[in-house]
């Protein structure tokens, strides 16, 4: 039985073919258990196309800002007979809303590798069932509780073998052929590619503006890690079958677990040593960690700002660390020749344009690399959306949820929106060199 997981992005996103690596890893954990499971991501340029397709099992793994492109592409294969599941972001913070489409099946919540092995057996079977991480929709059981808590899978290793299952982006008529997606290195680098990678699931901080912050995940082990052998020695297969250039490592702090992060250091000098982006914390860099990142390969790496206000970073986005820290990570990698990735929100809830300035002002004096700026939007499901809605701000969401991520339209800024438009255009030429944006091919 066939299992595809289509992941819609926006029409806006940066990469030609993002990462897709929760996606992948249901797809490769199926495809292990012999079932034939693929992922597609898409955006709405797609939708022809897709529709030229059959499959038995869809599954849909929806952000928020992708919801109605979600909903498109679960109608157009519920016309086709299809079984369509949604998952993802969206899906475990707003359950109820989307089986109130009424354009799926069932919804997986958390975790979603054994809960798509489940939902296939469940359809193979004609027996449905709810249990923890997956609900059906009422027209299966109509009588059965809901419960909508988290499946949290705690222990990786169940997936730690499980090859990921990508398919390539362009055309979507395509996707029987095996292929992961390898990305081609930025325009005049040096020949190869580049893969993405992740050593754990989860984050240990609270942000109030993401995910994490979400009351559901806060009494569950939301931060887990995978065997470290084992993902070197996927890196390893990776790259002698495409002689890859260097990696992305896509957990959300490369340092998060300083013991795990020791022996990674260890064994990725010996065995890789392939130059390496990735993402931490400014307050996990030191003159240790960051002669670690350096002497292993770290090349790039990427840490939130967001404000340079301290009161706005610590008050209202709860990123306890001092302004004074984050200047002294930024400059600790530069003097050991690692280039920084700075993220920036600005419209955030109670920000003036005097607070936007001092981060502007910040940035000038201390000169990342690379200045990755957006307008702040309140996702569903964050402890910022909620704070927001109890101070009675209007939230009502248009189909891609509230304000549209990188708009320069934000209701909730107290200044001018041709003044917020035109902050963000300051704060984007502050990089120093061209943005890094990978152009993509599939590699079988």
């Amino acid at each position: 039985m066939d299992f595809i997981i289509f992941v819609p992005f926006p029409d806006y996103c940066f990469s030609q073919d993002p990462p897709c690596l929760g996606a992948g890893s249901i797809s490769g954990y199926l495809s292990s258990k012999g079932y034939e499971a693929s992922v597609v991501p898409v955006t709405s340029a797609d939708l022809p196309n897709i529709s030229q397709n059959q499959c038995d099992i869809i599954g849909i793994s929806i952000l928020e800002d992708s919801w109605e492109l979600a909903q498109n592409i679960a109608a157009i294969y519920q016309a086709q007979g299809s079984k369509v599941i949604a998952g993802g972001v969206f899906t475990s913070v707003c359950p109820e809303e989307v089986l109130q489409s009424g354009l799926f099946d069932a919804v997986c919540i958390g975790d979603g590798e054994l809960i798509a092995q489940v939902f296939i057996e469940q359809i193979m079977s004609g027996r449905h069932e709810n249990l923890k991480g997956l609900v059906w929709n009422d027209k299966y059981l109509v009588s059965e509780a809901q419960d909508f808590s988290y499946n949290i899978q705690e222990d990786l290793s169940l997936f730690q073998s499980s090859d990921f299952g990508y398919k390539s982006f362009l055309p979507i008529s395509s996707y029987s052929d095996t292929s992961r997606v390898i990305l081609t290195p930025p325009s005049g680098d040096e020949t190869g590619a580049t893969c993405e990678f992740m050593f754990s699931r989860g984050c240990g901080y609270r942000c109030t503006y993401c995910h994490n912050s979400n009351e559901a995940v806060q009494d569950v082990q939301w931060l887990r890690f995978y065997d470290l052998r084992c993902v070197i020695a996927d890196i390893e297969r990776i790259h002698q079958q495409h002689n890859l250039s260097r990696i992305c490592i896509l957990d959300d702090d490369i340092i998060s677990n300083y013991p795990y992060f020791r022996q990674f250091v260890e064994l990725y000098s010996s065995r890789i040593h392939l130059p390496y982006r990735a993402f931490t914390r400014p307050e996990k860099i030191n003159a240790r960690t960051v002669k670690m990142l350096k002497d292993s390969g770290c090349y790039l790496i990427s840490m939130g700002l967001e404000s340079a206000n301290q009161m706005i970073r610590e008050k209202v986005l709860n990123r306890k660390m001092s302004t004074e820290r984050i200047a002294k990570a930024m400059r600790l990698c530069r003097e050991n020749g690692i280039q920084t990735i700075i993220n920036v929100m600005i419209g955030i809830p109670g920000e003036t344009e005097e607070e936007i300035e001092e981060t502007i002002s910040f940035l000038e004096e201390n000169r990342p690399d690379f200045v990755f700026a957006s307008i702040f939007t309140p996702y569903r499901g964050t402890k910022i959306y909620n704070i927001c809605k109890e101070a009675g701000w209007d939230l009502r969401a248009s189909n891609t949820g509230g304000v549209q991520y990188g708009s320069s339209k934000n209701p909730y800024f107290v200044g001018k929106e041709s003044y917020l438009r035109a902050s963000l255009q300051r704060l984007q030429q502050l990089s120093q060199v061209q943005p890094m944006v990978s152009s993509c091919k599939s590699i079988k």
